[in-house]
């Protein structure tokens, strides 16, 4: 009998990689991808192939952004083309950068095939992909690693009704270019300066009267 990990961080079970089941949707935080957006300069033309259930798209197209949208599984989002497999067939047209959080267990595939597909992708990944045992093929075409600093909020199962826990994983940004290689741009990005503080209600009692 398996017993279940349990991660020392959070208390909760921690499922192996190699249990998860299709399509492992682990949906991103909207604050991860406005960090990117205010980090680096995207391009206008995007293409999510693993749009889920539009968290990254979304976040793309309130920044104006023109997103093509696509999915190898129907999770019920609309605006999405879903039945293409990123691994297997592409869109006759599409744009030429990616911005992705692909699924965990497949994350290098879906790297060697951005490689094949468009000029520049970005990657939210784990901070261990680069120790993972990936290819060096794939490596030498990263041209920025951009590590969130502190642990950014957690990424949980599609699905998952159990306690929510905290930041328990090292995640980053991963820039891959199909023409440049040996060159990376490493900063760290302090995600919590991209949350929007809510705006006060004016009251009165906020301002000070002058005095005569």
């Amino acid at each position: 009998m398996s017993v279940p990990r349990i991660d020392p961080a959070s208390g909760n079970r921690a499922m192996p990689a190699s249990q998860r089941a299709e399509p492992d949707l682990y949906e991103s935080h909207p604050i991860l991808i406005n960090a990117l957006m205010g980090h680096v300069e995207l391009p206008q033309e995007i293409w999510e192939p693993a749009a889920g259930k539009r968290a990254i798209v979304d976040v793309l197209e309130a920044g104006g952004h023109s997103v093509l949208a696509t999915d190898k599984f129907d999770h019920g989002a609309s605006g999405i083309i879903t039945g293409q497999d990123f691994l297997a067939e592409r869109p006759i047209a599409h744009p030429r950068c990616i911005v992705t959080n692909p699924p965990f267990n497949i994350a290098p595939q879906f790297v060697e095939r951005a490689l094949d597909v468009a000029d520049v992708s970005y990657f939210l990944l784990r901070m261990q992909f680069v120790n993972r045992g990936t290819s060096r093929h794939l490596m030498k075409h990263m041209t920025g690693f951009f590590p969130f600093a502190p642990r950014p909020p957690r990424m949980h199962a599609d699905g998952w009704e159990g306690p929510r826990a905290g930041g328990t994983g090292d995640y980053a940004w991963f820039r891959f270019s199909r023409h440049t290689t040996g060159i990376c741009d490493c900063r760290p990005i302090y995600w919590r300066d991209y949350v929007q503080a809510p705006t006060p209600t004016l009251t009165p009692d906020l301002f000070e009267k002058e005095t005569a």
